[in-house]
């Protein structure tokens, strides 16, 4: 459920299959399905942020629809993260969230991480917590999740939380 004080007041997005036309992303990438799809966070909607200066890749790719084979690799430390900004006055409350693997192998696959959601992005709250999960193996391989989440929040992150399936 996606709730907005601006342009748009509440919408119901609910979850079918990994990479829907259902998600927060494409329906802000939509204008809420008035326009075709552009990347949110290329048009400047929502904002992608890394604690990693070693990237491969480019962060903003998380939220778009590109082909399957885009890359995006961080360094392999615990604590480091990717962030999405829904925007002052939207805040998001998740019932499933999707992640896809982003290396053209199945080496170097999340394996520990949590999801979490802030409101100032300063004092976050985990929403989902992964220890050992194998759900993203193989080259761009992807995988949902149900979750309960006991608020809405603006900011939402992945944080990896241990080393990964190749622990390099």
């Amino acid at each position: 459920e996606l709730m907005s004080t601006g342009q748009w007041v509440r919408q119901d997005l609910n979850f079918v299959t990994n990479h829907d036309r259902n998600g927060v992303f494409h329906y802000l990438g939509t204008r809420g399905g008035t326009v075709p799809f552009t990347n949110p966070a290329r048009s400047g909607i929502v904002k992608v942020s890394l604690a990693d200066t070693s990237v491969i890749g480019h962060p903003e790719d998380i939220v778009g629809r590109e082909p399957w084979n885009v890359e995006l690799v961080t360094s392999n430390e615990p604590g480091r993260h990717i962030a999405v900004d829904l925007g002052a006055g939207r805040k998001l409350c998740v019932s499933h969230y999707t992640i896809r693997h982003g290396w053209s192998s199945s080496t170097h696959s999340l394996r520990h991480w949590e999801l979490q959601g802030s409101n100032d992005a300063r004092l976050w709250e985990t929403i989902s917590a992964h220890a050992k999960d194998t759900s993203l193996d193989g080259a761009f391989a992807s995988a949902s999740w149900p979750v309960q989440s006991r608020h809405c929040y603006q900011h939402l992150r992945i944080v990896q939380t241990g080393r990964n399936e190749s622990d390099s």
